[in-house]
């Protein structure tokens, strides 16, 4: 299954649909505990796709 084109349901998703997006709170965690994941992204970023055994540069 592809992703559905953007032009196609950003409508369902705007905030006068939806609300604002809720906040999330864990507790006993700090910012600290949730670094990890933003540098895991930017570690990852210009890494490309991969699909099975095909891969593709990362969408601009």
């Amino acid at each position: 299954m592809t992703d559905p084109p953007w032009d196609e349901v950003h409508h369902l998703l705007g905030p006068d649909r939806m609300g604002a997006l809720p906040d999330l709170r864990i507790p006993g965690t700090s910012v600290a505990d949730w670094q990890p994941s933003p540098d895991d992204q930017n570690r990852r970023r210009g890494q490309g796709v991969r699909a099975g055994a095909e891969s593709s540069p990362e969408p601009g």
